[in-house]
C-alpha cells in the first residue's frame, strides 16, 4: 500500500481505494438486500405462488456472484491473496466461472418471472397451465442447468 501512496498516478490511488470501500460497502448492502429477499420469498404464503420461486433461486445466485465477486477484490487491497500462481490461476477461474454465470442465471430467471406472469395473464387455459410450481422448479433447474454449461469454456479458454 505504501507502494501504492507513493506513485505518481491519482487515478491508480482512486481506483484502489473505490474498490477497496464501494466493494465493502456492496456487501453489506447486498447481503441485507438479499436476506431480507430470501426472508420474504421464503414464507408460507409465497411458497405456492410460481414467481416468487423464480425470484427466491435468483436472489441465491446473487448471493454467490456477490460474494465471489467481492471477496477477492475487498481481500487483495489489504494485501491477501492466493499464495501460489498456480491456486491463484484455478482460483481466478472458478471466481469468473461462478460469478459470470451467477450473474448469467440472475438475469435470465428474471425473465423468467416476467415470462410467468405473462403466462398467468394469459386469457388461453394452456398457456395459464404453465405458470405452476412444480414446472417453475424444472425451468429454475433447466436454466441453471445450461447457463453454467454455456459458461463451461471459461474453466480452459480463460486465463
Amino acid at each position: 500500500m505504501s507502494s501504492l501512496l507513493s506513485s505518481t498516478n491519482p487515478y491508480e490511488i482512486i481506483k484502489f481505494y473505490l474498490m477497496r470501500y464501494f466493494c465493502i460497502v456492496l456487501l453489506i448492502l447486498g447481503t441485507f438486500g438479499n436476506t431480507l429477499n430470501i426472508c420474504i420469498f421464503t414464507r408460507l404464503k409465497l411458497r405456492t405462488i410460481s414467481c416468487s420461486w423464480y425470484f427466491l433461486a435468483a436472489t441465491c445466485t446473487n448471493f454467490i456472484a456477490l460474494y465471489m465477486g467481492c471477496i477477492t477484490r475487498v481481500l487483495t487491497t489489504f494485501n491477501i491473496s492466493p499464495r501460489t500462481t498456480l491456486s491463484s490461476a484455478i482460483y481466478c477461474k472458478f471466481r469468473s466461472y461462478f460469478t459470470y454465470g451467477s450473474l448469467s442465471v440472475s438475469m435470465c430467471l428474471t425473465i423468467g418471472a416476467c415470462i410467468d406472469r405473462w403466462t398467468l395473464s394469459c386469457i388461453n387455459m394452456r398457456i395459464r397451465s404453465i405458470a405452476n410450481v412444480k414446472i417453475t422448479k424444472r425451468i429454475i433447474i433447466s436454466i441453471i442447468c445450461i447457463i453454467y454449461l454455456v459458461y463451461s469454456p471459461m474453466f480452459y479458454c480463460y486465463e
